[in-house]
């Protein structure tokens, strides 16, 4: 009866302090907001900007008041319009009011599509694990969105420790989608490791901090016990596959990707009509002296014109200079500011898009699952203890000698036990629904064998009537 409990228990990440997501705005009580209620059931509280006879834009106010964002709705969708004169707003004055387990923010609108003043720049923030919070659907949609607000610039904000490497696949193939319909650069903020780093390769103009860092991108796979093991070499070629396409599809030196993934790779770059080109082999090495910073530095550099850029037993990890001095990176920026000087548009300015409030809206939405994923782990494991501890085929009773059956002492004991047993064992059923629940919505966050809830829920029935024959065995004597 314990295994279950402990296979359900070991293979699932840490938990996590559960987010409270706010469902309301909160106001002053002396005022109220304007109301728009449309025909598919949603209500949203906020001010009425602009009415025509064709639609209605209006601004949402959420999370306490502290996030707004404005939506044009067709008039036909509108099923009322309630104007309410709103005091001042008071962020917070009210206790905001958590999400149930298992509900989630509605996502959100995008704002409405005005003419993008020039120059300017659309923000797509791809950040955290690819494959939760970094993923192919936020991209598309906010690729979708910024192609009809026409910025000179779309921006991907990309600061990810790496994630699962199908979601790359995902991610190239949406970028390949959107080429040539709007300019995409890409700016690597802090990391851009492992599944990160082979799908910014995907991207034509790279761009970095100068602290920043990419590379470090070998496919692993994570054990039930959270042990990370590398792939089979069946998988591993796949993966070096996906990342030279990915470098091939944003004109990038497949041998760079190959190095990121393969520790056995050598390379070094030479400069070729004013250009950096990657090639493989090792190259010779001699012993350079130099001055640098008032200090006589010694150290071991590449022949002629050639550098080394990686050798053998080590994985390509690159600073924002190095990925610089490869071609890979056009250049360093310090902020979104000097980036733009860089592209040649000073005084850009960000033009609102769908990009932000979708991307924060997907991080919101991977803490809650992370966060309710726990919770109804920790619920079950505490409901099977308790129906452990209860079950009565674990404790000794008085058996009449001559029947085999229950002393009625020995009986109410039994049915006392077993009712307590039974109803941990439904509370149990309960959280692993929920878990379940969440694990056929979210496979990629969760990371959960379905199946294995299935069997664990299995299993639970299979205790429950095991219970149940043994009271009627002995009840009949």
């Amino acid at each position: 009866m314990g295994r279950g409990i402990d296979t359900f228990g070991r293979k699932h990440m840490k938990p996590i302090g559960i987010v409270l997501f706010v469902a309301a705005c909160a106001w002053a009580a002396t005022g109220a907001a304007d109301t728009l209620a449309l025909k598919d059931g949603r209500t949203f509280e906020g001010r009425i900007v602009k009415q025509t006879a064709a639609d209605v834009v209006f601004e949402v106010h959420g999370h306490g008041g502290r996030m707004k964002y404005s939506m044009t709705v067709p008039r036909e969708q509108v099923a009322s319009l309630t104007e309410g004169k709103i005091a001042a707003e008071a962020p917070g004055s009210a206790e905001p009011k958590p999400l149930a387990a298992g509900e989630f923010p509605p996502e959100p609108e995008a704002p409405p599509v005005e003419p993008a003043r020039s120059p300017s720049y659309c923000v797509i923030p791809l950040h955290g694990v690819v494959g939760h919070a970094f993923v192919a659907d936020v991209l598309d949609k906010s690729l979708l969105d910024a192609e009809k607000r026409g910025p000179d610039v779309v921006l991907l904000d990309i600061d990810s420790p790496g994630g699962l490497i199908d979601e790359v696949e995902r991610l190239a193939a949406v970028l390949r989608a959107h080429r040539g319909k709007v300019r995409v650069v890409a700016y690597v903020s802090k990391h851009a490791i492992s599944a990160a780093a082979i799908a910014l390769l995907a991207v034509e103009e790279i761009h970095m901090h100068p602290s920043a860092v990419v590379g470090a991108a070998t496919g692993l796979k994570i054990s039930p016990f959270g042990v990370p093991t590398e792939l089979p070499e069946k998988s591993q070629s796949v993966w070096r596959a996906t990342a030279r396409s990915c470098a091939e599809a944003g004109g990038h030196s497949p041998l760079l990707a190959e190095a990121m993934i393969d520790p056995r790779m050598e390379l070094y770059v030479v400069v070729e009509d004013g250009k950096p080109v990657v090639r493989q082999g090792r190259v010779e090495l001699v012993t350079v002296e130099k001055r640098e910073g008032g200090r006589r530095v010694v150290r071991k550099e590449g022949a002629g014109d050639a550098r080394v850029v990686t050798v053998a037993g080590k994985l390509l990890t690159m600073t924002a200079t190095e990925a610089e001095q490869v071609g890979l990176s056009a250049g360093k920026a310090d902020d979104y500011a000097a980036l733009g000087k860089a592209l040649g548009f000073e005084g850009w300015t960000e033009c609102a898009g769908l990009g932000r409030p979708l991307a924060e809206h997907r991080a919101q939405v991977v803490e809650k699952v992370r966060s309710d994923f726990a919770r109804f782990r920790q619920e079950f494991r505490d409901a099977m203890r308790q129906a452990v501890a209860a079950d009565p085929t674990r404790h000794r009773y008085v058996i009449n000698p001559r029947t085999g059956a229950f002393t009625p002492q020995s009986r109410r004991q039994w049915q006392e036990r077993t009712a307590v047993c039974y109803r941990f064992l439904g509370k149990a059923e309960r959280a692993l629904k929920q878990a379940k629940k969440l694990a056929e919505r979210f496979p990629r966050v969760t990371l959960t064998d379905v199946a294995e809830l299935r069997d664990i829920e299995s299993r639970i029935k299979t205790i429950r009537n095991a219970v149940a024959r043994e009271a009627y065995r002995k009840e009949a004597g």
